[in-house]
């Protein structure tokens, strides 16, 4: 009787379901992995990291209050291997607070940009723009 009402329901089902069910589940895990490593949009990147990357394209040196300039070495290799590489802070020091998590790195070879919200983890290029 169970067995009669079990392939009652498949016989309703269409043949392509499973292969729909299945391609639907596999772009939810893609784009769940994307997101668990940092594939984002440059629209995450906010307008006062885009100034500061402008900023130092034109001086090859940090905007007035903040700190950076210093040479970053590519350890992990999340950036092209060959490079010369310098990080900035996005945001100015303040006295008495952490600096934050959010930095530029920029090559000075090329002027390309990338942008890190949480310290050297995940990148995001950052376009140059008119």
């Amino acid at each position: 009787m169970l067995s009669d009402v079990y392939y009652s329901m498949m016989m309703r089902i269409p043949r392509s379901f499973p292969i729909v069910l299945l391609a639907a589940w596999t772009m939810l895990s893609l784009a769940e992995a994307g997101q668990r490593r940092g594939h984002r949009s440059t629209t995450d990147i906010p307008q006062n990291a885009f100034e500061c990357y402008k900023y130092v394209l034109n001086h090859h040196a940090p905007p007035a209050g903040h700190i950076g300039g210093r040479v970053w070495h590519n350890r992990e290799k999340k950036l092209p291997r060959s490079g010369n590489y310098h990080e900035f802070d996005v945001n100015p020091k303040v006295r008495g607070r952490n600096r934050g998590a959010e930095r530029i790195i920029v090559d000075y070879d090329t002027g390309k940009g990338w942008y890190t919200a949480d310290h050297y983890r995940t990148f995001i290029s950052i376009p140059r723009g008119p």
